[in-house]
């Protein structure tokens, strides 16, 4: 399965946005959880990007997460990468391969 989030990153925030996700993704490595990978949109809302990694499963998803929400440098990690976003902004979508693309 697929986490996908898009966000919309606050005018004149990108690059400060980009050097919060590499760090965002150093302390989710350390942690087990995959890399997300950063793509932005061409077209759409301005500064909006969107971040996507795989799991094995919801399951495996939601019990990662909870763990590293508990460890101190990840929490600080996401609150840099959160401060570059605009408030509200943010929606997180849990994508699954449709099973029938017959």
């Amino acid at each position: 399965m697929r986490h996908m989030i898009r966000h919309i990153v606050k005018l004149g925030h990108y690059q400060q946005f980009m050097v919060a996700m590499a760090a965002w993704n150093v302390e989710a490595r350390r942690l087990g959880l995959p890399a997300y990978r950063i793509w932005e949109s061409q077209f759409g809302a301005v500064q909006e990007v969107f971040t996507e990694a795989e799991f094995e499963s919801l399951d495996a998803h939601l019990a990662a997460f909870e763990e590293a929400h508990t460890d101190a440098a990840f929490a600080a990690a996401n609150d840099e990468v959160s401060a570059h976003l605009v408030d509200g902004s943010l929606h997180d979508y849990v994508l699954e391969e449709a099973s029938d693309q017959g």
